[in-house]
């Protein structure tokens, strides 16, 4: 999936360096890279969580303050369920080099939700980001079951 935009690596991503006790430049990560995720348009009314219009210049916020740190930044929009999931994943398996001295950020603005699961002793809180295809009935409670398998 291609992101939305994606920062030109050569041309903005800068090292960072920094002295050590000896006054020796040294250069901390061998790359920066960040995933920025924004979820806006939520369904609304009686259908769907409430929509997030801040989100789009919240984007480009971090994205300008990522690169101002040297992050190749890439950005998404309004995922469903299935594209937030894979994006994900596909970004960590397929982007991400098995590189020890590379930095990595992942940013999301949109809602979220938690869930304690008691059976667990002690019990168990998880926190889940939520897709803009997500079902919200007036009056309860996102469902547990769907935010598990699409959150």
């Amino acid at each position: 999936m291609a992101p939305t935009s994606r920062t030109n690596a050569t041309a903005q991503v800068r090292p960072l360096v920094v002295q050590d006790a000896r006054g020796h430049d040294v250069q901390l990560y061998s790359r920066s890279v960040a995933l920025v995720i924004g979820q806006s348009s939520y369904m609304g009314g009686s259908t769907g969580l409430s929509p997030l219009s801040s989100i789009p210049e919240e984007i480009s916020n971090i994205k300008t303050a990522l690169e101002t740190h040297g992050f190749d930044v890439w950005t998404y929009l309004d995922l469903d369920s299935s594209k937030l999931q894979s994006t994900i994943q596909c970004f960590v398996d397929n982007e991400l080099p098995k590189d020890p001295e590379m930095r990595f950020v992942l940013w999301f603005a949109g809602h979220g939700t938690t869930l304690t699961d008691l059976t667990n002793k002690p019990p168990r809180t998880d926190g889940f980001v939520l897709p803009i295809d997500i079902k919200h009935p007036p009056g309860k409670e996102v469902e547990a079951s769907e935010v598990r398998s699409k959150g």
